[in-house]
């Protein structure tokens, strides 16, 4: 079904607004003479006239003006949207950063420019296009160094991708990483794919490397890496017919043995969150479907009374991204009990805790 032309009034009463003096109604007349629609309604689109408004409010102090201003001369003119996005940037609009970390990666090819704005884009929480400055850095400049930098920077915000890189990278030994560092960013990597970091953190404990050795731990994660059909675990289990699940099972903390307000285990989402906000951390594709989530997770209690090696036990729904950003936020912002002191008698059991996904 076609939209419907909009009232003449109607856009009328906001050219009115915009005649004398709005910034903001001088903003979004550009945006409705730009994208040729005023909210459900049809308008004839006329990039002259989107531009005339878009430049007035710009120039009036207008951010977000600046920026679609930008819009406009992109991609046949770069230089021009070089001109507006900067403007919005000196504003701190972050999505300026955001436009700039692109224009100056492609087409402009200026890489210190690029990552000065990629960088300031992942600091106020879109980290996407400083990831891709990262991957060119270690792929294309081929200075795995300097990348790891980067990628660490990334971990700090919460990219379980550039903790992959990372695991990786010591994996293949293309950078001198300790391994305590391929311990920590392996088990970030579970997020990313399950079914291939899994394996690689159960070898920590198997072989002790940054880490005491403890084969019932390196069990435990054996176990959860087959439920995904890994090679490698499913090869582990068959040559340990001695470990079973009855075995990972008891290891499982139950009701009775923990503290009577083991419910408090749980950890509290804003505690963690330590200043960010819901928006800053959910899922995109779940925000975007205005979609709630569940997640249910095994952590191994540590003797410090805290939590390690979390592992997703169960997802709903499915393909929304929660397991990895419930690992994610975990990896950012830590996971301790509420009462560490009446855990440290539970040292290397497992309990099960969720988290609950709300749009607020």
């Amino acid at each position: 079904m076609s939209a419907q032309a909009a009232d003449p009034d109607t856009v009328g009463k906001l050219i009115k607004r915009a005649e004398n003096g709005d910034v903001q109604a001088q903003t979004d007349l550009g945006q409705v003479y730009r994208m040729g629609f005023y909210g459900p309604y049809r308008v004839e689109a006329d990039l002259n006239k989107a531009r005339l408004w878009l430049t007035k409010a710009a120039e009036s102090g207008s951010a977000d003006a600046a920026l679609y201003l930008g819009d406009t001369y992109m991609p046949s003119e770069p230089q021009q949207s070089l001109v507006w996005y900067r403007r919005a940037a000196d504003a701190e609009n972050p999505e300026a950063y955001v436009r700039l970390c692109g224009l100056y990666r492609e087409p402009l090819k200026d890489w210190d420019q690029a990552l000065l704005y990629c960088r300031k884009a992942a600091e106020k929480g879109t980290p996407d296009g400083y990831y891709s400055m990262a991957l060119a850095v270690e792929l294309n400049r081929k200075d795995p160094v300097h990348a790891v930098g980067m990628y660490r920077e990334l971990v700090e915000w919460g990219s379980i991708a550039a903790a992959k890189q990372l695991a990786d990278l010591y994996d293949s030994k293309a950078v001198a990483l300790s391994d305590a560092e391929g311990l920590r960013y392996t088990r970030l990597a579970v997020g990313a794919d399950p079914q291939a970091y899994i394996p690689r953190l159960a070898r920590y404990y198997e072989q002790g490397r940054g880490v005491t050795a403890d084969a019932q731990e390196a069990a435990r994660l054996y176990f959860h890496a087959a439920r995904y059909k890994a090679p490698d675990a499913v090869a582990w289990i068959a040559a340990h017919p001695e470990v079973t699940s009855a075995t990972i099972e008891a290891q499982l903390v139950s009701d009775i043995d923990l503290p009577k307000d083991w419910r408090r285990i749980a950890y509290e989402r804003q505690r963690l969150m330590n200043g960010a906000t819901i928006a800053d951390i959910y899922p995109p594709r779940a925000q975007d479907a205005e979609m709630e989530g569940d997640v249910a997770f095994d952590c191994r209690i540590t003797p410090e009374g805290g939590y390690e090696n979390c592992i997703i036990t169960a997802e709903k729904p499915l393909g929304y991204g929660f397991g990895a950003a419930t690992l994610s936020l975990i990896g950012r912002f830590g996971l301790k009990s509420a009462t560490p002191e009446r855990l440290k008698p539970f040292a290397g059991r497992v309990v099960r805790l969720n988290f609950a996904w709300k749009l607020d």
